[in-house]
């Protein structure tokens, strides 16, 4: 199967081209897949995401464990959302993450639960010293779940696709 990352409430499955095609084929290969139940809308990020992710693992079959992962409920298995890194660390050490819960998970603790895996994740390897992540300029609930896991806001920079958003970093201690 894939590796994952375990936190208290959630398994964050790793995913590899069988899941990504599995998530492709719609909501019931990948419930028949991996044995999970997918909550209603469990993703707004949609096909274009995971057409992205395996367009990566197809020439970096390596680098999964630096893309995609789908955060499980504990022991319910319902899949609730994505997330995981926008690829592999750069030559400065920097590591960018994204997230998103489905709405009927919002609220209780899940979005944190996920971010604090892949920042501890992420950490297990000496060379990673930032991680990153970006929000929409406005004080938004996925501002508030950076700020909960230590991020600090640092710049205001336009985005050719979103315009006006925020750069987030959290710095690796000591």
């Amino acid at each position: 199967m894939s590796e994952s990352i375990f936190t208290q409430r959630l398994e964050l499955v790793c995913c590899t081209m069988p899941i990504i095609e599995a998530i492709l084929e719609g909501d019931e290969a990948i419930s028949s897949y991996l044995s999970v139940t997918p909550a209603q809308n469990w993703t707004e990020f949609g096909a274009p995401a995971f057409e992205y992710t395996a367009n990566l693992l197809k020439s970096q079959p390596e680098a999964a464990k630096w893309l995609c992962y789908l955060p499980v409920v504990l022991p319910k298995r319902i899949l609730i959302g994505s997330g995981g890194y926008k690829g592999p660390v750069d030559d400065e050490g920097v590591i960018e993450i994204g997230y998103e819960i489905a709405e009927g998970y919002r609220n209780n603790g899940m979005a944190t639960e996920m971010v604090r895996g892949l920042i501890n994740h992420a950490f297990n390897l000496p060379e990673i010293k930032i991680v990153q992540a970006h929000t929409l300029a406005n004080n938004n609930p996925s501002c508030s779940v950076l700020k909960k896991c230590g991020f600090q806001f640092i710049d205001e920079l336009i985005d050719p696709e979103d315009g006006c958003i925020w750069l987030w970093q959290l710095k690796r201690h000591g």
